[in-house]
């Protein structure tokens, strides 16, 4: 007679370690999900930490599967988001602020650049056959910057108010970074408003002879940093994916940790993502950063700026725009 008893036991004891198999599989595979989010900006060096981020596999410890996005300008990455094509986005202060006084809900969360009158971003040159050695001589000048209601145009004004000049006494016109030198080199502008590479390759032209005649986007700098690009999402998404936020977060902290003091790596970086020449890339004077949470202080000289040149629909405090996702 068969043993039943026997094959039963039988039965149960491989039963059991299906079941064990089956549960360590789940669980092998829980602890390996990547959460994908899809990230959209224009390539600027204020992205090195989390190109760093993304080589070192940051992201991937933290269970982030990240898709970059590169779109044009930041009012394309703010439709993105808005859309509910991209998760988060990359952008410069000024867009972002001026959007969210028209009722958009974003908000940002990490900040990733700062001007201070020790240190600049945002440049104002001007060419050798302009005339110009400040913006005291721009009366009757044509200056270039890269988008209407950003800080490039906020700066200007602030600039010539203080040298005395008026909007109507000079000619603003719109033209996207990489255009300027080439127009420069022609003469069919004056002056611009740029940034790194484009700001030192400028400055190494033989045939514009370029001086700097002002930097930052406010007239007046103080040594209190003030913010000028970083990470934004929506108000509601950061609610619900807080645990992402902060994880994106501490990644990127994580690469800019890994960037700090480290020359050659952020030059690697400025050839391999951002395509620089080694020549140009010696040149820039970078400091990656990625502080989260932000100091809502460092964010009040810009609003009050552009509360001061109607750049806001309302005012926006600090506190309305900053997100503390930790």
């Amino acid at each position: 007679m068969p043993d039943f008893g026997g094959l039963m036991a039988l039965a149960r004891k491989w039963s059991s370690l299906l079941a064990g198999v089956l549960a360590a599989t789940a669980l092998s595979a829980s602890a390996h999900a990547q959460t994908t989010l899809k990230v959209g900006f224009l390539k600027t060096y204020g992205l090195l930490p989390m190109f760093q981020a993304q080589a070192k596999g940051y992201f991937k410890q933290r269970g982030l599967d990240i898709e970059f996005v590169t779109l044009n300008n930041g009012p394309a990455v703010a439709s993105a988001i808005s859309s509910g094509a991209l998760d988060i986005g990359y952008a410069a202060f000024v867009p972002i602020a001026a959007a969210r006084s028209r009722g958009e809900d974003y908000r940002f969360f990490i900040a990733t650049g700062y001007e201070s009158a020790k240190e600049s971003i945002t440049k104002y040159v001007a060419s050798g056959r302009s005339g110009m050695s400040g913006f005291k001589d721009l009366a009757g000048k044509t200056l270039a910057i890269n988008a209407s209601g950003g800080g490039c145009e906020l700066g200007a004004l602030d600039h010539a108010e203080a040298a005395g000049h008026a909007p109507s006494t000079f000619k603003i016109v719109t033209m996207p970074f990489p255009q300027m030198q080439a127009a420069l080199e022609l003469g069919t502008i004056d002056a611009a408003c740029t940034v790194d590479p484009f700001f030192a390759s400028i400055m190494s032209s033989s045939k514009i002879g370029a001086k700097l005649i002002a930097t930052s986007p406010i007239g007046s700098m103080s040594a209190t940093p003030v913010m000028v690009d970083g990470f934004f999402a929506r108000e509601g998404w950061l609610a619900s994916h807080k645990k992402e936020a902060a994880d994106f977060a501490a990644a990127l902290q994580a690469g800019a940790q890994d960037l700090k003091g480290n020359r050659a790596e952020i030059e690697k970086l400025l050839a391999t993502e951002l395509k620089f020449s080694p020549e140009i890339a010696a040149k820039v004077n970078v400091n990656p950063v990625a502080d989260s949470p932000i100091d809502p202080a460092t964010m009040k000289a810009l609003l009050d700026a552009m509360a001061r040149r109607a750049f806001v629909a309302k005012p926006v405090s600090p506190q309305d725009l900053a997100a503390n996702v930790k």
